[in-house]
């Protein structure tokens, strides 16, 4: 038989679980009223009412316990016919802040974003061949910096990188000879306060999820994104969400074994997607000099043919050979998983703008039979090389902005 005491002790801690989740009930319109705001920017009052079933006067107290937390505030509307207009929702002037770090294998970029989804740039650099022992602290400078500018208001860091991700370690950064780096190193505490939150993920998965929440993908329920640029990734994206593995890893496409078998890829397997879609390959194939950077001599190469540039014949029959590649391998992971629609991101749109017919071909000769009449149908992403970004901004603003999160004091 339990004590008194102890008994009594039970039932103290169970008040105290229920009123938390009380609280975080209370913030659940705040939450959803925050994700509407992101993914519609200035929205009227009136409008997001009518989103969220909710009546002119408990829209007016959300509001107010908006603008009371620091959330959100509102700005005058535009009138239209008869009436008062309805002021149009935006980001409290003194809110909290996400600082997105996008890691390339030769730069980084920080940038600093709302919780209306608006960001700026807010500093950027070159590695330079160090590594991340030497410039993880230099990153982590600028983003103190950042945090002091803004005085803690920065609540997360969402790090977005051309690698593998796993937690807070980067299992893997492409072109940069990065391995096992420890990301927690970016944040700390400073006389702002305790660190923010600290968030990672891949540049592809991020991308996938810039283009399902607002982009190419905004009106289906299950597409795939594939975004080419330092070897191929993407994401599985339902309702939304990426569907991210038992180690927050998934999407690592570039690395199914679809390319040549003789050939090891940088990450230690043999035979990856990537080392056909790298840009050493692809000079091979055009019969030029090897580039001594492979993603950045592709995507000149791309960009410049894209705009006009005069292309010769190895050249181009390089760049249809790419497009097969990359058809062949989208297709496989079509049948794979099924989705509605596949964004292409990064440099593959401008692989299909140059090449529709050896891609589209070779899509549709590698998916299965039954799916060749209504094919799931290759479309452009609409944010391109920033979607990353983009998606990093928001994995953050979805970690800060949980009713859980607004709860508390």
């Amino acid at each position: 038989m339990a004590s008194p005491r102890r008994h009594g002790a039970q039932r103290t801690g169970e008040s105290a679980a229920s009123t938390r989740k009380g609280e975080a009930g209370r913030w659940a319109s705040a939450a959803e009223l925050l994700r509407l705001v992101r993914i519609e920017p200035r929205l009227s009052r009136r409008d997001a009412g009518r989103r969220l079933g909710l009546s002119t006067g408990t829209m007016s107290d959300l509001m107010e316990r908006m603008r009371r937390s620091r959330l959100l505030d509102e700005v005058p509307g535009a009138a239209e016919g008869r009436g008062r207009p309805s002021p149009l929702l935006t980001a409290h002037a003194e809110g909290p802040l996400v600082a997105v770090v996008h890691l390339r294998g030769h730069s980084w970029r920080i940038g600093i974003g709302d919780v209306e989804g608006v960001s700026r740039p807010a500093g950027r650099g070159d590695v330079a061949g160090r590594g991340p022992e030497e410039e993880l602290p230099r990153i982590a400078r600028a983003l103190g910096a950042v945090r002091a500018e803004h005085e803690g208001r920065v609540k997360a860091v969402s790090v977005v990188a051309a690698g593998v991700v796993e937690g807070d370690r980067l299992a893997w950064l492409a072109h940069s000879g990065w391995r096992d780096a420890d990301l927690s190193l970016l944040v700390g505490g400073t006389s702002q306060g305790a660190p923010p939150l600290l968030l990672a993920e891949n540049d592809a998965t991020l991308a996938g999820l810039a283009e399902a929440r607002l982009g190419a993908a905004r009106a289906v329920r299950c597409s795939l994104h594939l975004m080419l640029a330092e070897g191929v990734g993407g994401a599985l994206l339902v309702d939304g969400e990426a569907i991210r593995g038992a180690r927050s890893s998934g999407g690592e496409f570039g690395h199914m074994p679809f390319g040549d078998r003789s050939r090891r890829c940088d990450c230690g397997a043999r035979g990856c997607w990537n080392v056909d879609l790298d840009g050493r390959t692809f000079a091979r194939w055009a019969g030029e000099p090897e580039p001594a950077q492979g993603a950045e001599h592709l995507e000149e190469v791309l960009v410049a043919a894209a705009a006009g540039a005069p292309v010769g014949p190895g050249r181009r029959a390089a760049i249809d050979r790419l497009a097969a590649v990359f058809g062949a391998g989208a297709a496989g992971i079509v049948n794979a998983h099924d989705p509605e629609l596949v964004s292409l991101g990064g440099l593959a749109p401008l692989l299909h703008q140059l090449a529709p017919d050896a891609l589209e071909d070779a899509y549709r000769d590698g998916l299965m039979r039954y799916r060749r009449d209504a094919p799931p149908p290759l479309v452009d992403a609409r944010f391109g090389i920033e979607g990353a970004a983009i998606g990093a901004l928001h994995h953050g603003l979805d970690a800060i902005t949980t009713p859980e999160v607004l709860a508390q004091p």
